[in-house]
């Protein structure tokens, strides 16, 4: 064992201190892989598995402080989007190296990400504790709260990116709203159907224009795709196909970990592109291909 659990100090909220459990079982997995010689590719896969949970867990721990009305919540997710920043380049550092370079500098990366993710817990999370610990270990949402709230912390900066990932907002707070409210199953299953479907299709119309622009990274963006779609039908059919209120927020995480750390890259490139190409006294040209409409999916 790389990190001792036990010493992780607790928020007072229970669903935070699982995560950060989780997390530090992740790296100790991790630690094992090195240490017993798995295959490189592998090890560098299971660390991007680590980022995308940790962006997971930030996301999660501002949601419910925010709901419980903690202080310095922006400024909390400031240090949050930092910390995920130094550990994605510490970790792609690493990845850049040959093999025959790599060494003992794993080593060095596994305790540099023990010592962010403890300092971080203990420095900036405790100041969250006299909040959490006063109101229990659990936070109730408002019956009638969205399950997420369009803002511009979600949008990427590509009106067409923006407007198929506002067309998925809509489509999961009506599945769970559906939950909430007790709906038949089929209908609800039958909506769930229909989001995977416009999942799918989004992910095919962001490759379609990588692959239109040349863009540096398609390759790495079809892979978590991928692993997207996989999560997903896989958290689906543990419940059987059937939605409840656990899978909802499994799948409000899931779209927030998707736009923060797989498609701002896309945007970028696809504005950038888009500016290079304008001619004076013209508007830059819209993404070729085809996009999903609102009205396909409207209830």
């Amino acid at each position: 064992m790389f990190i001792d659990v036990s010493r992780i100090p607790v928020t007072g909220n229970a669903r935070i201190d699982q995560a950060h459990r989780d997390l530090a079982a992740m790296v100790n997995v991790l630690f094992e892989q090195w240490r017993d010689g798995v295959d490189g590719a592998e090890l560098k896969a299971g660390f991007e598995l680590f980022l995308r949970a940790v962006g997971r867990h930030f996301a999660e721990e501002e949601e419910i402080a925010a709901a419980a009305g903690c202080p310095n919540v922006p400024e909390h997710a400031g240090k949050h989007n930092a910390l995920l920043v130094a550990l994605t380049s510490h970790v792609h550092a690493l990845a850049d190296l040959t093999e025959s370079r790599v060494g003992d500098r794993r080593i060095d990366l596994f305790s540099l990400i023990d010592q962010m993710l403890y300092e971080h817990e203990m420095l900036d999370d405790q100041e969250f504790w006299p909040v959490l610990s006063a109101v229990g270990h659990s936070v109730d949402v408002p019956a009638d709260a969205p399950l997420i709230v369009w803002s511009r912390a979600l949008e990427t900066g590509h009106a067409e990116v923006d407007r198929q990932h506002r067309t998925l907002v809509e489509l999961l707070n009506g599945l769970d709203a559906m939950v909430r409210r007790q709906a038949p199953a089929v209908e609800a299953s039958e909506l769930l159907g229909r989001i995977i479907d416009h999942t799918r299709c989004h992910f095919q119309w962001e490759e379609r224009q990588m692959a239109g622009i040349r863009a540096p990274g398609a390759a790495a963006h079809r892979m978590l795709h991928a692993q997207l779609l996989t999560d997903m039908t896989e958290a689906v059919a543990a419940t059987g196909g059937v939605p409840t209120l656990d899978l909802m927020q499994y799948l409000k995480f899931w779209f927030i970990d998707h736009i923060r750390h797989v498609d701002g890259d896309l945007a970028r490139s696809l504005n950038a592109m888009a500016a290079a190409s304008a001619r004076p006294g013209q508007a830059p040209s819209g993404p070729p291909g085809w996009s999903p409409r609102r009205e396909a999916f409207a209830g």
